[in-house]
């Protein structure tokens, strides 16, 4: 027995797979990678979205804690190109990006609304700018990788709820666009066969208590 459990935990070992979960692919651990469309890296080291990875511990992405940077930190600098803000916090918008700004896309900032949703999972805010991290994703965050839980969760796993601005409702309960959301498993909005690898798209709106 102790024999066997010794060779399983060598062949996990050969796979990739230790006692944490998969080889880190993002962040310190990963030589500070940052994850694809602002998916949060979470502290051990995976990309995804949901409190296990943009919680306590996230290192970039759409992180529901904030970033610290600047002359306040160490000198550090900001992922995702956030700016370094003068007070030492990363984000995006004139708060952070305009006078002040010690680092990041210093005196940029993309504009949102209900009807135009911000690239790569950036959050669209209350105010309506994109950014990521408490100030966009946090109250009053309109679409994106929100941290409000009523807000980011969707089809059966949100209690039926539609994603907004024409996204799609991804197999996890999440509101985004692309492969990973509207191609297999997708429960709501333009799911697409093309984005999955097939060959034609279509619509599907599922309500509460729908499969």
């Amino acid at each position: 027995m102790i024999l066997n459990v010794l060779t399983l935990g060598v062949l996990l070992g050969c796979l990739g797979y230790g006692t944490h979960g998969w080889d880190p692919v993002c962040g310190e651990q990963a030589g500070r990678m940052e994850c694809p469309d602002n998916k949060c890296c979470s502290k051990d080291g995976q990309c995804g979205l949901g409190p296990d990875f943009c919680g306590e511990g996230c290192q970039s992405g759409a992180c529901c804690v904030s970033l610290r940077c600047g002359s306040q930190n160490d000198g550090k600098t900001c992922p995702n190109n956030q700016c370094c803000g003068q007070d030492g916090v990363c984000g995006f918008g004139n708060e952070y990006c305009g006078a002040g700004c010690q680092s990041g896309a210093c005196s940029q900032g993309m504009q949102c609304g209900s009807h135009r949703p911000c690239p790569g999972n950036f959050c669209c805010s209350h105010a309506g700018w994109c950014g990521l991290g408490p100030p966009f994703c946090g109250t009053g965050c309109q679409s994106g990788a929100c941290c409000s839980s009523d807000l980011k969760r969707c089809g059966n796993r949100g209690c039926g709820r539609v994603c907004d601005d024409n996204l799609c409702c991804g197999r996890d309960g999440y509101c985004g666009n692309g492969k990973a959301y509207c191609g297999g498993g997708c429960q709501g909005g333009p799911c697409s066969c093309d984005a999955a690898g097939g060959g034609f798209s279509h619509t599907v709106q599922r309500g509460l208590g729908e499969s």
